[in-house]
């Protein structure tokens, strides 16, 4: 019996998810026009300009003529395993100071116009990459010359066997015509991401052009494939590199403040306590079970216990410590005799009384130009024939009342 479905069933209300897992056959760009168009050739078959002119592409002509001589290398390890990271950057630092003898600090150094052509001419063989990093792990991602500064770096590290903790991506029959990230100059870019990556992953927000600028996306996925691929030639196929240009704009975004040990590998080095806290927590912990505390060598001010110790050599380094112990910066200026001298001198203000006394003066102030005036005012009646003579008002005379 055939059922009649008149409504569909809620499948977008149930949050139903449909996925199709699905697999090629067959490369999609494994054309050799293709790969050249990404950058990516075989060693000795850069010249073969004679399909690019047949299809009239001017930058893919460019392109083949050129012999691919750069080779771009992943590195994948946990965050914490700085050993790694620390050899990795101290192969990178040895090769481009070899190359850049006159830079006095490869961090701050820029690249000259006529150094950065001869770089993506393949004529200077230093390296150049960036570094993403995250709580969890850290992707490293190097180009350089493959027969130069990159077979230098691989003997300058140790071979290690790839595993989900740490992965090398390399491939010495890929290689690609240009540079990528000859603008970071001649250290390791380094961007720290305020989440994980996978988490950021699997945030909606990412696919939203509203709130995320499509360069940025297109960095975060590069990221995740460069994450999850196990060959080099994968990466090189589905041209998984990010640019100059994402790698500014996922910084702009999801980036924060880098760290030394984000920059080094390097972590924080613990504050070292001094001698005498040693000494005060292990007095601490010999009288802990008497669970008096303040006997303790370290917290004793009284100076009661220094004759017990005299004679171990706990005592000793600590009063040889005490004698040889340098001052670490120049005496702080706290004595302000000026400062001491107003402090002497100062006394409360009386801000009514200061009231009273402007009033007074201001009233006798008032009192002496009224005198004054009126002083003026008798000469000027005693010159016009005295108190009893007669003043005419001359504007009352000559104006439309007189008339």
């Amino acid at each position: 019996m055939e059922l009649l479905v008149r409504q569909p069933g809620r499948y977008f209300e149930a949050t139903t998810e449909v996925r199709v897992a699905a697999s090629l056959t067959h490369p999609l760009h494994d054309h050799p026009l293709s790969l050249a168009a990404m950058g990516i050739g075989q060693p000795g078959k850069g010249k073969n300009g004679s399909a690019a002119v047949e299809h009239g592409e001017e930058k893919t002509s460019q392109i083949l003529e050129r012999n691919p001589l750069f080779e771009r290398v992943v590195f994948m390890f946990l965050y914490s395993d700085s050993q790694f990271m620390v050899r990795l950057r101290a192969a990178m630092q040895e090769i481009n100071e070899a190359v850049l003898p006159h830079a006095e600090s490869l961090r701050s150094y820029q690249l000259t116009e006529e150094e950065v052509e001869m770089a993506n001419n393949g004529e200077l063989d230093i390296l150049t990459g960036f570094q993403v990093v995250d709580n969890e792990f850290r992707i490293v991602v190097l180009e350089g010359l493959s027969q130069q500064g990159i077979q230098t770096l691989f003997q300058r590290i140790p071979k290690i066997k790839n595993s989900e903790q740490c992965r090398i991506l390399s491939d010495r029959t890929v290689r690609y015509t240009e540079r990528l990230y000859t603008p970071f100059e001649v250290d390791i870019k380094v961007i720290r991401l305020r989440d994980p990556l996978r988490l950021i992953m699997q945030s909606p927000e990412i696919y939203d052009t509203f709130k995320v600028d499509l360069a940025c996306q297109q960095a975060l996925v590069y990221l995740a494939n460069l994450r999850s691929t196990l060959r080099s030639n994968a990466l090189a196929r589905t041209q998984s590199f990010p640019t100059v240009e994402m790698l500014s704009k996922l910084e702009s975004k999801y980036g924060e403040s880098v760290s030394i040990e984000d920059l080094d590998g390097v972590p924080k080095a613990a504050k070292v306590r001094s001698v005498r806290d040693k000494f005060s927590g292990s007095s601490s912990s010999s009288s802990s079970n008497n669970n008096n505390d303040d006997n303790a060598f370290g917290n004793n001010n009284s100076g009661e216990d220094l004759p017990a110790l005299a004679g171990s050599s706990s005592a000793g380094a600590l009063m040889q410590h005490n004698k040889t112990t340098a001052r670490r910066k120049a005496p702080t200026d706290s004595f302000n005799p000026a400062y001491l001298k107003y402090l002497s001198e100062w006394s409360e203000r009386d801000h009514l009384e200061e009231h009273r006394q402007a009033r007074r003066r201001v009233r006798r102030s008032l009192r002496e130009r009224l005198e004054q005036r009126a002083a003026a005012d008798k000469k000027l009646l005693a010159k016009f024939g005295g108190e009893n003579g007669e003043a005419y008002l001359y504007a009352k005379l000559c104006g439309p009342a007189a008339r």
